[in-house]
């Protein structure tokens, strides 16, 4: 086993509209830091970025997701 500790954990989910995204939390300098991994779906070169990663925030109803 490697000696390197991980710094983050990713769970797959796939809102009600169908959209698949990853949420988790990553720890960075002993704070962990909530986010969500969102497909980017404005990709039109080579250089853009595959996905796009926001700070996660608290649901209103846990039911629901924006996308």
């Amino acid at each position: 086993m490697s000696d390197k500790k991980d710094i983050g954990v990713l769970w797959t989910h796939e809102s009600k509209k169908g959209v698949k995204y990853l949420s988790g939390s990553i720890e960075i300098d002993g704070k962990k830091h909530e986010i969500v991994i969102f497909k980017n779906t404005f990709k039109q070169e080579a250089k853009h970025p595959d996905f796009r990663i926001f700070p996660s925030t608290p649901k209103t109803n846990a039911d629901e997701t924006p996308f």
